[in-house]
């Protein structure tokens, strides 16, 4: 093996390493674009489903909902998403849109976090929970009702 100091020893591999970066850093800008377009990136509260700020900020700045209380709790429990929980939170955001557009569902805040919350790790449950204000524990968001477990399985997602 050659000394990792000597990078030009094998210019095939040097070139497959460089077209590996260049993959990853276009999956990883895909991603960094997909976050800032689904729920957690903020919402506004006033309606029964979250509606996307397409601004990429950490606090509302062009909807209604800017009380002092929720920008200081939303900035400091917004934390980046890891690309599995980027790509489920986008899967389940889709759900509830197609839902809402397609079937002319209207859901509480708590159905939307279910369905928002389907399949997502601790950490972002968290997020979830306290940006949509939901009183009690997480529980009531990681434990989908009946009727958001019908929904997902409509999609064949178990």
């Amino acid at each position: 093996m050659s000394p990792k100091g000597n990078q030009s020893a094998n210019p095939k591999r040097n070139k497959a390493n460089a077209r590996e970066r260049n993959r990853m850093h276009g999956l990883n800008h895909a991603l960094d674009e997909l976050r800032r377009h689904i729920p957690l990136s903020s919402w506004n509260l006033n309606s029964s489903f979250p509606i996307i700020n397409y601004h990429h900020t950490m606090m509302m700045t062009t909807t209604t909902t800017t009380s002092s209380s929720y920008r200081t709790n939303h900035h400091h429990h917004q934390t980046k998403l890891s690309k599995i929980e980027t790509l489920r939170l986008a899967r389940n955001y889709l759900i509830l849109l197609t839902e809402i557009v397609h079937y002319h569902q209207c859901y509480n805040r708590l159905l939307t976090g279910q369905i928002l919350a389907y399949g997502l790790g601790q950490q972002s449950l968290n997020q979830l929970a306290t940006l949509l204000n939901i009183d009690g524990s997480i529980r009531s968001l990681s434990e989908p009702c009946r009727q958001v477990q019908a929904i997902f399985a409509k999609y064949s997602i178990i």
